[in-house]
């Protein structure tokens, strides 16, 4: 039977992939399409987290992983979580490394390459994300020499990062990876994406779990109904829901929510 789910869910990946325009997904020879130090896995949600999977790996982040063409969670099921890992050596050999030990573990369903398309991205336009407490001069700075033409925060008042959406006067594909490559060398920058959809989705508030735009009772109502499987993953917004910090909802999420609306110190 895990046999079983492990090939459906590497079917699933396989389509998707396809249809993201990665026609030979799974071969380690398209060795320029895919991040390198990053590994995309997918494991089973009954561990609580992907570094106790394997802990002789040197984890430097651990993410949810991202669509490409959507920017929303990958195929996160009832039954299974994929994450994006980004290793301290970035390798080649340090990716492939990697895949090869989490195949061997046994929680694990999908260990794949972490793979970069910029087939279908916002010509002109980049998402950075910035550590908390640096502003908008560390992208200004860093890009003097380019034309900008606006620098738009998406995140007010989060608590976690501060994400911008940079759209440069020139609108070509070629400027967008120009500027990737000096905003991922810079020290305050968390990430740096192409804009794949052209009006960047504001991350959702941690503790949304209902999508509603404000934290309630509600939404620790929600994740009990569906940890209880009342309610679908599609009517739960999974990513806001997780506020304990380790990507896979539980009940701790939902009480975490409650002591919060209690006045108690809980920061998510």
């Amino acid at each position: 039977m895990k046999n079983f789910a492990k090939r459906i869910v590497a079917f699933i990946l396989s389509a998707i992939m396809i249809l993201c325009c990665i026609p030979t997904a799974f071969a380690h020879n398209t060795s320029d399409n895919f991040e390198e130090g990053a590994v995309l896995v997918g494991f089973h949600r009954s561990v609580e987290n992907v570094r106790y999977i394997a802990p002789e790996l040197d984890i430097e982040r651990v993410e949810l992983a991202k669509m490409d063409n959507d920017y929303v969670p990958y195929i996160n099921t009832s039954n299974f979580i994929f994450v994006k890992i980004t290793l301290t050596e970035k390798s080649k050999q340090a990716t492939f490394d990697a895949i090869e030990l989490l195949k061997t573990k046994p929680d694990v369903v999908v260990a794949e390459p972490f793979y970069t398309v910029y087939a279908r991205y916002n010509p002109g336009d980049v998402i950075v994300s910035l550590e908390l407490g640096a502003d908008q001069s560390v992208i200004t700075d860093a890009l003097k020499n380019y034309e900008i033409e606006n620098v738009r925060l998406l995140t007010p008042a989060s608590s976690t990062q501060n994400v911008y959406c940079v759209t440069f006067a020139e609108k070509t594909k070629e400027i967008v990876v120009e500027v990737l490559s000096i905003l991922k060398a810079c020290d305050k920058v968390t990430i740096a994406e192409p804009n794949f959809i052209g009006e960047f989705s504001v991350e959702s508030k941690m503790g949304d779990a209902d999508s509603d735009n404000r934290v309630t009772i509600m939404d620790a109502t929600v994740i009990q109904q569906y940890l209880a499987k009342n309610i679908k993953s599609s009517q739960i917004d999974c990513e806001a829901a997780a506020v304990s910090g380790n990507y896979v909802i539980s009940i701790m999420d939902a009480t975490l929510i409650q002591r919060k609306l209690a006045g108690m110190d809980v920061s998510f």
